[in-house]
């Protein structure tokens, strides 16, 4: 959690340990959803999307 946080996650939607990585997924203040990979054994961000909220996909 203090990871996900730390790279700007501010609600958690879960959290899953699969092949030896967490996949966290979840939400930045402006409601971008979040996605980040960590190593296992080390906690080392290995991958990490962001895509802007719906709002902000709309403008022109």
């Amino acid at each position: 959690r203090r990871i996900a946080n730390e790279n700007g996650v501010v609600r958690i939607e879960e959290i899953e340990l699969d092949d030896g990585k967490w996949e966290i997924e979840g939400r930045d203040a402006a409601g971008a959803e979040i996605e980040i990979d960590l190593r296992a054994t080390d906690g080392m961000v290995i991958k990490m999307e962001r895509d802007r909220p719906a709002a902000a996909r709309a403008q022109p």
